[in-house]
């Protein structure tokens, strides 16, 4: 029983807003948790973009070869080896680069979605370079 004119909250209400408290702060987490595999997603995309960008000069600067691996494109066409992000047990943990005469094909698995970043040369149909077909591409 509690008296009349007692102050202050009962121990199942504190443990109630305790509760709802750690719930707010569970869904938050998993927002951001999503929100930062979304980013890393992005700077995959982007490193893919500068690798295809590359091997394109590469190409026209070495009479239509591409380059047979990312490290013969750097330091002249890329500043430095693209390094995957952090990211999840799923996640592929480098580039994968393909190159021949006949094209090349980048490509990471993406952390949001499972699916492959690709990029291949404009109008390449992958003859003689092997590439994933389940697969996002780049413009």
């Amino acid at each position: 029983m509690t008296k009349r004119g007692q102050k202050g909250f009962t121990l199942i209400e504190l443990l109630v807003v305790i509760a709802i408290i750690a719930i707010l702060a569970a869904l938050i987490l998993a927002a951001l948790n999503s929100a930062q595999k979304g980013a890393r997603d992005s700077q995959r995309r982007s490193d893919v973009s500068q690798i295809k960008t590359a091997a394109s000069q590469y190409q026209a600067d070495n009479s239509g070869t591409y380059a047979a691996t990312i490290g013969d494109m750097v330091p002249t066409y890329l500043g430095k080896t693209p390094a995957a992000p952090q990211q999840g047990a799923a996640a592929a943990k480098t580039f994968a680069y393909f190159g021949d005469s006949s094209g090349f094909c980048v490509s990471i698995l993406a952390e949001r979605d499972s699916k492959y970043i690709q990029a291949t040369p404009q109008g390449q149909t992958n003859a003689g370079v092997a590439c994933t077909s389940s697969t996002t591409a780049l413009p």
